[in-house]
This record gives C-alpha cells, structure tokens and sequence, in this order.
C-alpha cells in the first residue's frame, strides 16, 4: 500500500453559523495526482487552505508527511509547493527578476533552480518581459514556476488551469503527468476542468456543501463505466413515453438538451430510431458512447431527488397518450 502523505480526518470549518468543510477525511498517496473536485462553493479552496494551515480548523486534524498542520507551524512545509491565491508578482519586474527575488526568499542561493523553473514552465520567451506585461496564461505560468522552484516532494494546486487557453491547459496536464511519474511528485489538485481531471488523476475526491461523498479511484470509475445509446431528440417526455411504453426500456435517463442515454437495447439502435421516429419525435443524433466523469460527478452533487441526478426529468408514461 502506497505510503499516505496528506491525510484529515473529521476536519471541519466554521464561518459563523455556515459549515464550509464538514467532518472531511482524505487520503492523499506518496506520487498520485489527486483530483478534488466541487461545485463552487463546495469548501475546495477552504480545505486547501486547511490543508496548508492558513486556516484554523474548527474541529478535526490535517497530517503532512505524518505531522500534524497547525497555523504558525513551518515544518516539513520545504517540502510543499503551492499555488491557492491568483498569480500576483512584482509587476515592474522581470519574470527572472521575480524568481529570483522568491528564490531567496525561500533560501535558494543559485540561478540554476530560476533557469530550471524558467524551463520547465517554457517561460523562455518571457523571462526578462516585466510580469505586469504577462498575458493571464503567462502569468499563471510564472506563479506554477515560484511553487516549484525548490523541486517540491507535493504540490497543492487550487484550480492550475485558471487563465490557460487549451494549449496551456495541456502542457500544464503533461508537466503534471511529468512530475508524478518521473519525479515521484504528489500532486493535490482542485479542477472544474473535469476531462482534463479524468485524463490525468489516478484518484479523485468529489465534495459537496463540504462534504466527501466519493473518494474513489479512477481506474475503479472507469470500470463502472457504462456503454449506452446515446440519442439527441425533438422532446424528450415524449420520447420517454416511446421507450417505456413501446420498447419496453425503462434503464434509461433523460437529461438536459433533449438527450437520452439508453443502456439496453445497444444492438438494436435501428429499431429506437424508427419507434421514435414512428411518434414524430426527431432524432438528430444516435450514437454508442460511454459515461464520462461528468456523469458521475452531477449525479453525486446534485440536490435534486436521486432520480433526477444528472438534469434526468420525472418519467410520465402519460406524456403523449
């Protein structure tokens, strides 16, 4: 079993009478990229904050490296990267000027480990523009060079991907991939990017009004994954009312946009299309596909009945009588 390097148990937070983290208990393994994820205002960034005690609990307890978290308390923080608040930096300085400066300060005396951040983040280009000069993607970029500039053993990341257009958000997935496998590197990790998230986590935390309601492998996600019809229609009651009435199919869901997701009957797409078809209802698109992340993710955060999950709609075998 892989060695636990964060772990809390029963954390909680309080804000006057509002309960941002709630009775939290995580487990975060020795070189896995661990995806958390929330709507917003789930108590992500609170539990990150937590996590890295800039926060005071109030209940419960956060362990890094097998020590106890408490505000003030700096040891075995050498080892943690972070990046929680916006990128801010010395605008009138250069983006090597401002490593530099944060280099010191953390007790880094040579210009390799500046040169060797400028790298990695591909700041090569940039490196002596003056940051308040920086489009939002570079400077994102620069604040992901300052957090590793002491080639940290975890990185704590709330929402990385923030200001990065689609080439950034996938060198920002490949640096990642890059520091868990050939570094070795512990990656914990807030995202509302959830395919850049399925792609890249080996597990993932998924909270809701604070508190955990899956902890789960992605390998274990993928194997629940199912195969179904999916089918885009004209009005999706009366296309329910097709599948129970006359198809007999009632393991299907209804979502938003008029799409239905239909997990029997995958051999027999014709015979849905033209029972559909014979109740004027149009098809615009039937194809195999498979749940994705996002499936899982809305039904476990949803606060709709459990039946609705995933924007589903109350069946009414009525509907087109």
């Amino acid at each position: 079993m892989p060695e636990t390097i964060i772990t809390t148990r029963g954390l909680t937070k309080r804000f006057g009478s509002s309960l941002a983290v709630d009775s939290l208990d995580l487990n975060v393994r020795r070189g896995e990229v661990y995806g958390f994820l929330g709507r917003n205002g789930a108590g992500k960034t609170t539990t990150i904050r937590l996590i890295l005690g800039l926060l005071f609990p109030s209940a419960g307890e956060v362990e890094i490296f097998g020590q106890p978290v408490r505000p003030g308390r700096t040891r075995g923080f050498e080892r943690i990267g972070s990046l929680v608040e916006a990128p801010a930096a010395y605008e009138n300085l250069t983006v090597r000027e401002n490593l530099s400066i944060r280099a010191r300060l953390i007790g880094l005396r040579g210009r390799a480990e500046v040169d060797a951040a400028i790298e990695l983040l591909t700041l090569g280009s940039v490196a002596d523009t003056q940051a308040g000069r920086l489009s939002s993607g570079a400077m994102q970029r620069l604040a992901l060079a300052g957090a590793l500039l002491h080639r940290p053993e975890v990185l704590i990341l709330d929402e990385p991907a923030t200001a990065l257009d689609p080439a950034g958000i996938r060198e920002l997935r490949e640096l990642l991939r890059h520091l868990s496998e050939e570094r070795g590197v512990t990656v914990f990790m807030s995202s509302h990017i959830l395919a850049e998230v399925e792609q890249l986590a080996g597990r993932i935390g998924i909270v809701h009004h604070g508190r955990l309601v899956e902890e789960i492998d992605m390998a274990e996600v993928r194997a629940q994954n199912r195969t179904h019809l999916e089918v885009r229609v004209s009005d999706s009651a009366k296309a329910a009312w097709v599948l129970e009435e006359r198809l007999s199919i009632h393991d299907y869901q209804v979502g938003i946009g008029g799409v239905l997701r239909i997990y029997s009957h995958l051999d027999r797409p014709a015979e849905v299309n033209r029972a559909l078809m014979d109740a004027d209802v149009a098809v615009s698109r039937l194809a195999l596909a498979e749940d994705q992340l996002e499936d899982r993710f809305l039904r476990l955060t949803s606060d709709e009945p459990a039946s609705q999950a995933d924007g589903s709609q109350p069946h009414d075998p009525k509907v087109g009588d």
